[in-house]
Formats: structure tokens, sequence, C-alpha cells
């Protein structure tokens, strides 16, 4: 009995051990410290983060802030290197081909970026299409902040970057503020969110719980 009781403890060592150096090598845990990708990540949502995974376009990804290196951008992969891409009014093209976009209503989302406190922004809600994946996106309400679609003219992703765009586009920061990211910042692709960020808006953590990044 006392053999089997070994037996099973060293087993049990020897399985934390492969899942702690499996979490070190495979995984990362990272807090969202804005509304950029909105609705999809939250400000304050705890992400569990793949290290290895393929940074194709569509996928969202971690990468390191052109403007202060010691710091991160999430952005979602819009355009690799040699991509042509340009936005106008918002609506964005990759290589000439204008990405698909459906409404799909109102959301409102409670961000304190402008004015230092909590403020309840109503926007209306998008359903994109890029490469094989379909996300949501926020835009702004008819006749409201247009001038925060900042147009882009055509222009070709340099090499060994990525050209990133925010979920949020009325109130997001992307490569239209700080520009290409170098591919080689980048730490991984976002893939679940273990512990949402509380209520804010129409992001219900009771629904968010383990949820998938799309």
């Amino acid at each position: 009995m006392r053999g089997f009781l070994k037996v099973v403890l060293w087993a049990a060592i020897v399985i934390a051990v492969i899942y702690l150096i499996g979490w070190a090598f495979l995984f990362q845990d990272f807090t969202a410290t804005d509304n950029n990708m909105a609705p999809n990540i939250i400000k304050g949502d705890n992400i569990l983060v793949y290290l290895h995974s393929p940074l194709d376009t569509g996928t969202i990804t971690i990468c390191a802030d052109p403007r202060d290196e010691t710091k991160k951008v999430v952005g979602r992969i819009a355009g690799q290197p040699g991509d042509k891409i340009s936005l106008i009014r918002g609506s964005f093209y990759l290589n000439g081909t204008q990405l698909d976009q459906t409404a799909e209503g109102d959301y409102v989302i409670v961000d304190d970026r402008n004015t230092g406190a909590p403020q309840t922004v109503e926007l209306s809600e998008r359903i994109e299409t890029m490469g094989m994946i379909r996300y949501r996106v926020l835009w702004p309400r008819q006749g409201h902040v247009v001038a925060r679609l900042r147009n882009v003219r055509e222009q070709t992703v340099p090499a060994g970057s990525f050209f990133l765009l925010a979920d949020n586009r009325a109130f997001g920061e992307d490569s239209r503020t700080y520009g290409p990211v170098k591919i080689n910042s980048c730490i991984g692709r976002p893939l679940l969110i273990y512990q949402p960020a509380e209520s804010t808006g129409d992001a219900d953590s009771s629904d968010r719980w383990l949820s998938i990044i799309r």
C-alpha cells in the first residue's frame, strides 16, 4: 500500500512539474488596460495568451508599443508585410477589397479615456469578417463622432511589420495612431478571458467567464 501511495505521489509531482513548465513556455496572462478591443476585450479583463500561436490576418495579438517598448498594445492583424491597406470613413480596404460588415445593433460602454472619469458612451455594433474570422466591432452612431473614423491613404505595410486595427473603431488606438508594429515584438495570441472585468455597459461579466476571444 505504501509503495502504491509513493507511486501516486511521484506521478502527481511529475504532472505538476509538466504543467508548470507548459504554462511557463506556452502561456502568459495579460490584463487589458483599455477598451481598444471592445466589445471583445474590455478594460480589466484577465486574458490567457498562447505564446506560440500562428499570427494570421484577422487574429488578435499583443505587441510592444512602438512609442514605448516597455508598454504593450493589443490589436487585430489587418495587414501583413507587403499588404496594401487603406481606411475610408472607417471602412477598411485590404489589397483593394473592402471588409464585409453587417449592422448588429446598439452597444453601450463605460469608458474614462477622454474625461478621466467614467462616462457612458452609446455606439453601434457591427459584425466584420477578416480572413476566416467573424468578430464584433464598435462604430460611432449615425451622425456622432464621425471624425474619429480617421482616414488612412493607401499604404504598403513595411517588411517585418503588422498593421493593427482596434475593434473599437470609434475610440480605440491602433496603427492609425502609433504606426505599424514590429512582428518580432508580438508575444502571441489572446485565447480566452479567464476572469472578466466587472460589468460595464453591455459587457455583462456573468456571460464572459472563460469566453473564447475571436
